[in-house]
């Protein structure tokens, strides 16, 4: 008999749960007073290169480029070939380390992991990064500062950091002026500040996005805070907005306030299946098949307890049982309250936070559409830092 276990109050996108799939799970991570303590400690730990995720980068960057509209076909590889950039790294910085020979244009265009990481390092102590006290906003950066030079990535920051009531001189340059803001700002209010619209809008507005069609990347703004889209960028959140036919087969650079911390936080897991009641069938008949332990995450907004989320946990413990026990009195407050609404989602969660907040932004179809049951049986699930519908 497989277990059930639903953690609540942590972060996940709105109106959707998590699902964990990991044998024996209770045994790695327990919650005493509520809290879940591998994750609080990630939020204190210090920047560090080891631990950078540069498989995102490759994925995003591609491979070899001789796009003709890029600024950097002005420094191409001297060979005739027309190439100027390989993941994201191009000619005229690679031959500043490593000369304009014959072996370095062969070793350019092999790229090693390691030459990439070599150079991904000038930016990564760029914007002195192993000094953030925090993994998630030293990579923030460092990648902020690879898609737009550490100069500019910095000035960036810095205007940023005086809206926030900091004084700190705009050089373009971080020292400990800079450092002290950030690293009082992560203690102050957490993560969370790498992904509130100020920040976010200096961050990928005029992105480069590679579409997976195999065009070169193109430049494109896309962002959502507080269930609106950000000023400047064409797509938010709702469903709606990803149902155009011209989107179809392309991939997507998305980030929301809680969904995006959560998925960072659970990477490396055995299984990250992503759930909702647009999928609640799916998702139960997959895990039925898994027939393993079984944790449902519930973000919930701004770190406080979702009503949605924690019903959409309790739905799905009623497909899963009698197959499943549950553990701990989080699963039984979510089961209670799935058989408290009687099926009644939109009925149930009319006074619901999160629902009187979209009500505001004039999102009353979103709503419908996201309480709406078992529209799709596909299920999305990460892989290699990626979502796309499971293979199961």
């Amino acid at each position: 008999m497989k277990n059930l276990k639903v953690i609540l109050g942590v972060i996940l996108l709105s109106i959707c749960g998590g699902i964990i799939a990991r044998k024996m799970l209770w045994k790695t991570y327990k919650k005493p007073n509520g809290i879940w303590n591998d994750y609080k400690k990630k939020l204190t730990i210090m920047g560090n290169l080891s631990k950078a995720n540069l498989d995102y980068i490759l994925r995003w960057e591609g491979g070899l480029s001789k796009h003709e509209r890029d600024s950097a076909s002005r420094y191409p590889v001297p060979d005739g070939s027309g190439y100027h950039t390989n993941k994201g790294i191009t000619w005229r910085v690679f031959s500043s380390i490593h000369g304009t020979g014959a072996d370095a244009i062969h070793r350019f265009y092999q790229m090693s992991q390691d030459d990439f990481r070599e150079i991904y390092k000038l930016y990564w102590n760029g914007v002195k990064a192993d000094r953030v006290e925090s993994q998630v906003i030293a990579e923030y950066m460092a990648d902020f500062a690879w898609g737009s030079g550490v100069a500019g990535a910095s000035r960036q920051i810095q205007k940023w950091l005086n809206t926030q009531g900091f004084k700190v001189a705009v050089d373009g340059k971080i020292g400990n002026q800079t450092i002290g803001a950030i690293n009082e700002l992560i203690e102050d209010k957490g993560e969370k500040i790498a992904f509130e619209q100020d920040s976010f809008d200096y961050v990928i507005k005029n992105g480069r996005i590679v579409d997976g069609t195999g065009n070169p990347w193109y430049k494109a703004d896309i962002g959502i805070r507080g269930g609106k889209i950000v000023e400047g960028f064409k797509l938010g959140n709702s469903p709606f907005d990803y149902m155009n036919t011209h989107l179809k087969g392309k991939k997507i650079v998305f980030t929301t306030t809680n969904g995006t911390r959560t998925i960072s936080a659970v990477k490396g897991y055995d299984k990250i299946l992503f759930g909702a009641f647009v999928n609640l069938e799916a998702v139960a008949e997959m895990l039925l098949r898994l027939n393993k332990d079984v944790v449902i995450v519930c973000a919930g907004w701004e770190n406080e307890v979702n009503l949605e989320d924690t019903l959409y946990a309790g739905s799905l413990i009623d497909k899963l049982l009698p197959d499943f026990t549950t553990s701990g009195d989080p699963s039984m407050l979510a089961y209670k309250l799935h058989i408290h609404s009687e099926g009644n989602f939109s009925l149930f969660l009319k006074s619901s936070s999160h629902i009187l907040r979209l009500q505001k932004l004039g999102l009353q179809k979103d709503i419908d559409f996201c309480l709406s049951l078992d529209k799709f049986d596909g299920v999305p699930e990460m892989f290699d830092g990626e979502i796309s519908l499971s293979i199961q």
